[in-house]
């Protein structure tokens, strides 16, 4: 556990490189366990027929592309990566998903319009 002076030293700017790298991998250790827990809770296994599919552009400084997949019973799905499995291939995935076929699917997630989250999808295999 940190001292006292510890803590006081990194908030009156008198910190050295070391404690804000230590602090900064904490914080990454902290993102990604809440992840795995998000993802433990709420991971299913589900079969769908793909009725469309689309490219949703993120604007902003954080901007990019998020691969979106609709099925047949109107729920909308987000191909992710996912970084601590060290599964980056999101747009290959979304790319080889074909309109009008069957798949397995695995994911995690809710939908929480309120936020902008969709239930993402991260492996699939034809059904």
């Amino acid at each position: 556990m940190a001292s006292t002076s510890t803590w006081r030293s990194i908030f009156s700017g008198e910190s050295t490189p070391l404690q804000w790298i230590i602090i900064f991998i904490v914080f990454l250790l902290l993102v990604n366990f809440i992840d795995i827990i998000y993802y433990q809770f709420t991971k299913f296994t589900k079969t769908i027929t793909i009725k469309s599919k689309y490219n949703a552009m993120k604007s902003g400084r954080y901007g990019g592309t998020k691969y979106m997949i609709e099925d047949t019973d109107l729920n909308l799905y987000k191909v992710i990566n996912v970084n601590w499995k060290l599964d980056f291939n999101e747009a290959e995935d979304w790319n080889r998903m074909e309109v009008g076929k069957t798949y397995k699917v695995n994911g995690y997630g809710k939908r929480m319009s309120f936020v902008g989250k969709y239930p993402s999808i991260y492996s699939y295999s034809q059904a």
